[in-house]
């Protein structure tokens, strides 16, 4: 992972960290995350190896030690620290790793008129190329995100706030998600790339629940 003192000020973020490549786990980066509340968030939940995730948890606690010693000194009331290390997880064949998480409001609102500011995530390929597809678990990526200190009236801690992801090896997320529901191709069945059949009515009967046709989707990104 490479790390260097961050100069942006309008985040007063204290490292920007781009790491080598990981694992995703979790991504919300088409669209936020409005589970917990309408605001949203874009994320992404990364796995690294136990040595680069103890690495970074290392230099994250040293942040926050710094920073709260630096809101202390200028009379800042700290009621509580959240804590900011990853989480350890245990894989299938019994190897230790981190999952660490970086998000980023959709909007932010200006300091100097108030008003609303969009934003979101920048998603390359391999290539350096902008992309738009949904990056499923395991897919290998890189991470760029800033370390940046806040204090409310609950709690001080330190947050990743996500810059942008490139994806150097893509998992599609619908990939072997059929064989894990016990299904298999049909070769004579519907295809999503041809029209359905208009013949019959399609319309429930007042009462019945059972469903009386299928229309396909694109997956959004709060969907995995």
């Amino acid at each position: 992972m490479t790390t260097k003192k961050s100069t942006n000020n309008r985040s007063s973020a204290l490292l920007d960290c781009t790491t080598e490549e990981v694992k995703s786990v979790w991504t919300h980066l088409i669209e936020p995350d409005t589970h917990f509340d309408d605001v949203g968030w874009y994320k992404i939940t990364f796995r690294m190896s136990e040595p680069e995730g103890i690495k970074l948890n290392s230099q994250l606690s040293k942040l926050l030690e710094q920073q709260k010693a630096e809101y202390e000194n200028a009379g800042a009331k700290i009621r509580s620290v959240n804590s900011v290390e990853g989480k350890k997880v245990e894989e299938d064949d019994g190897t230790v790793a981190y999952d660490f998480t970086a998000k980023l409001r959709p909007f932010f609102k200006s300091k100097k008129d108030g008003s609303k500011i969009t934003q979101r995530p920048t998603v390359l390929d391999a290539q350096l190329k902008p992309m738009g597809e949904l990056i499923g678990k395991g897919s290998d990526v890189k991470v760029n995100f800033k370390v940046v200190p806040y204090n409310t009236p609950m709690a001080m801690g330190l947050t990743l706030r996500l810059v942008a992801v490139q994806v150097i090896n893509l998992v599609s997320v619908n990939a072997g998600g059929s064989e894990d529901h016990g299904f298999a191709v049909v070769e004579e069945g519907f295809s999503s790339n041809q029209e359905p059949s208009t013949s019959g009515s399609t319309t429930p009967k007042s009462g019945d629940n059972s469903v009386a046709g299928v229309t396909a989707s694109v997956a959004s990104g709060a969907d995995f």
